[in-house]
């Protein structure tokens, strides 16, 4: 807050330190869930992930490199918008790819990889805090680290058999159940 002239105790200084600490989430509530579905729509679980993962990983780019408080709530906002849009497709992709006895427990594990996802961060964070005046940049740049992994890897992901046969897209269906399931009968 220092270094962006917010860092007094005015009531201005703590709203805009609580509104810039707030805005991956009021991007997330109002905007990120919001366009989920009509991603997922258009373009595909595995393709919403993607989209999101962008959102994920420019965004916090930016916010290290902010030079004003309005930059960083604004990258903070759009890292909130691509937090939505992941954490609302996630659990669906994750759903609609699994057999059905283990259906379940894949799903919630997203749950349990979001609290290791956090403890990441906090490493992360121990890690570079105490690197000087610019600690703070690299803690807010580290978090682009487990964007590039899902940024690379969502592809090698098939894509979900129920998207595809609500297209229309019986054989890539077919071709994707095959890729989930132990045998053809299956």
């Amino acid at each position: 807050p220092d270094v962006f002239g917010i860092g007094g105790k005015t009531n201005r200084d703590t709203f805009l330190v609580g509104l810039v600490n707030a805005a991956p989430y009021i991007g997330s509530s109002f905007i990120g869930c919001w366009i989920s579905d009509p991603l997922n729509q258009r373009f595909g679980r595995r393709g919403a992930i993607w989209i999101a993962g962008h959102f994920c990983f420019w965004p916090v780019i930016g916010s290290a490199f902010a030079q004003s408080w309005p930059q960083l709530f604004a990258c903070r906002i759009l890292m909130g918008i691509g937090m939505g849009a992941k954490g609302s497709t996630v659990p669906i992709f994750a759903a609609e790819n699994s057999p059905a006895a283990i259906r379940g427990a894949l799903t919630m594990s997203w749950q349990l990889w979001t609290a290791f996802g956090i403890l990441l961060g906090t490493c992360a964070n121990l890690a570079v805090g105490k690197t000087g005046a610019i600690s703070w940049r690299l803690q807010l740049g580290s978090a682009f680290i487990p964007a590039v992994p899902l940024l690379l890897l969502i592809f090698l992901c098939p894509e979900s058999p129920r998207w595809y046969m609500k297209k229309n897209r019986y054989a890539e269906a077919h071709k994707s159940l095959l890729r989930l399931r132990n045998v053809p009968l299956q």
